[in-house]
């Protein structure tokens, strides 16, 4: 089934599946309300990613014919989404640290900071492959 890929300013793709009796004056009138159109274009469905879990990062700017993943963009997004993982136990940690600190525990302390410096440092050295990308999750989430 063919769809409409609509490049917009942000560098981003919205996506319009026409209807059945769709005419090319409704279709070129829905691509042209996207916000930030940039240009439109016909599309088959074995063109676009095959997985939606970087569709925030999908591209209709490499020179290719297809919609593409910026690697940048997914970058951003998967370092977004292991911070929102980490939330909940940096909150624990704290807690714990807080414990430690009132009864005196220098040696918990210092395995609190330890694991707390982790978490923090999940985002640095990311896979430099998409696939490998979007599979990492750190021991330390777990």
């Amino acid at each position: 089934m063919r769809k409409i890929a609509v490049k917009r300013t942000d560098g981003g793709v919205s996506i319009i599946i026409p209807g059945l009796e769709c005419t090319p004056e409704l279709l070129l009138r829905d691509a042209l309300a996207v916000d930030g159109y940039v240009s439109h274009r016909e599309i088959e469905d074995n063109e676009f990613p095959t997985d939606r879990y970087f569709r925030e990062a999908w591209t209709d700017d490499l020179p290719t014919q297809t919609v593409d993943i910026d690697f940048t963009k997914a970058v951003e997004i998967k370092k977004d989404k292991l911070r929102y993982l980490r939330i909940p136990k940096l909150k624990e940690l704290d807690v714990q640290f807080l414990i430690a600190l009132e009864q005196g525990d220098v040696t918990a302390q210092a395995e609190i900071t330890a694991k707390k410096q982790e978490l923090r440092d999940i985002t640095l050295n990311l896979p430099a492959d998409l696939n490998d990308l979007r599979n990492y999750h750190p021991d330390c989430l777990n």
